[in-house]
């Protein structure tokens, strides 16, 4: 949906209509004669496709680069995959504040289900967290406020020697600023992983809507310019 020919459907919707006006006031057709030549020389000035399939086209895609910009969750739309944040020096605690504003952002009333697929997804997520819906449901109801304070709390720390591990601190440390870490080193490439992975199942119903309307975009983009090439095929053969 970033490609350039999407986002220049923005551009086609505001300069088609004025082209079809302009059009309007053009003949189809002029004879010149330079020099008083014979035979006069005809000069056609009629588009040889339609206009309006094109406009259509731009409105569909146009629609579809809307509903992609507004409902696709800015994280997913900047990294396709783990390696491309890790590339970009996206640390594990970076993600932990991006996942805290999602889930106040997409999960305002309630978790999703757990045994639906973005249920699923979450959890393994917030496995890779050490945070549990027991946690959730000892804390109060579960609401967006609760799991936004406890991705937020939790505590990790990359490991400065290879910043694509991180381990994690306990919450409450025996002695006062000493935290004790945990034995396990945690993969920051599963944890992008993992809320790529949320993001994407959470985005499905959308990216389909856009996609069938991206197709049909597309589709009816490539009748004008058949037009274009059959009027060029008959005229050359003729």
């Amino acid at each position: 949906m970033d490609n350039r020919f999407v986002a220049s459907t923005y551009v086609w919707i505001l300069l088609l209509p004025i082209f079809l006006r302009v059009s309007q006031e053009i003949p189809a057709f002029t004879v010149i004669s330079p020099f008083n030549a014979e035979p006069a020389l005809k000069i056609y000035f009629d588009i040889p496709f339609n206009w309006i399939v094109l406009y259509y086209s731009a409105i569909f895609l146009a629609f579809a680069r809307l509903l992609y910009s507004i409902f696709c969750p800015a994280f997913l739309r900047q990294y396709k995959t783990s390696s491309e944040a890790l590339a970009e020096g996206f640390t594990a605690t970076m993600l932990k504040d991006e996942a805290a504003d999602y889930a106040a952002i997409y999960f305002k009333n309630a978790l999703p289900h757990r045994l639906s697929q973005e249920g699923f997804e979450l959890d393994a997520f917030l496995d890779e967290l050490r945070i549990t819906r027991r946690s959730l449901e000892l804390s109060g109801d579960e609401t967006d406020t609760d799991l936004n304070d406890l991705i937020a709390g939790t505590r990790l720390r990359s490991i400065p020697s290879d910043e694509s591990q991180f381990i994690l601190l306990d919450a409450q440390p025996v002695v006062p600023a000493v935290s004790v870490v945990s034995t396990d080193n945690r993969s920051t490439h599963n944890l992008i992983w993992k809320f790529l992975r949320l993001q994407d199942v959470a985005f499905r119903r959308v990216r389909i809507m856009t996609t069938l309307l991206v197709i049909i975009g597309i589709t009816a983009a490539t009748y004008p310019f058949l037009q274009g090439l059959l009027f060029v095929i008959t005229y050359t053969s003729s």
